[in-house]
């Protein structure tokens, strides 16, 4: 709860805010379903955000990044296919040195959701229950407005008593506008 009213205290104190558009690439987790040539993982996928970009306590290199956003991944099969997506939710704490940006901060992946039609067998439905995991990044900041970067996300997707890892290794491209 602190660290929300932190968050929330945040969006009110006079500061320097920039919105930013995100696309990732998240790979890594549990193995859901697989074909001859990939995988589909928990936590892993193609990762669109839209955030808020704030700068605080009156520094340039020192702020927080609020975004929600879009995790999805699908696979094809000869016999099928499988998907997974989740809601996002994330602020992350950064520190500028020069060029380039680190940040540590939370992720919370609402509604969890994975489906598979395989010929032959039962159409399959999970819904995991809402995830709250840590995210480290790193950024080298092109442009004022761009950056690009690598980041790390420790989760654990759970249903019904039962845990998936859904820690995800994925790069990024940010584009301010």
């Amino acid at each position: 709860m602190a660290i929300i009213a932190l968050a929330v205290s945040l969006l009110y104190a006079p500061a320097r805010a920039e919105s930013y558009f995100e696309f990732g690439l998240e790979s890594g987790g549990d193995i859901l379903a697989s074909t001859s040539l990939e995988d589909l993982n928990a936590g892993g996928g193609f990762r669109l955000a839209l955030g808020l970009q704030r700068f605080i306590g009156g520094f340039d290199d020192v702020g927080l990044l609020f975004s929600v956003g879009y995790l999805f991944d699908r696979i094809d099969g000869s016999n099928g296919d499988a998907d997974i997506d989740a809601l996002l939710a994330e602020v992350v704490y950064f520190r500028d040195f020069g060029p380039h940006r680190l940040g540590i901060g939370g992720s919370y992946h609402l509604n969890p959701q994975y489906h598979d039609d395989v010929d032959g067998f039962a159409k399959t439905r999970i819904n995991f229950d809402d995830a709250a995991g840590l995210v480290l990044r790193y950024a080298y900041i092109l442009e004022e407005t761009f950056e690009f970067g690598a980041r790390y996300t420790v989760m654990d997707y759970r249903v019904n008593g039962r845990s998936f890892d859904a820690d995800s290794l994925g790069i990024f491209v940010s584009v301010g506008f």
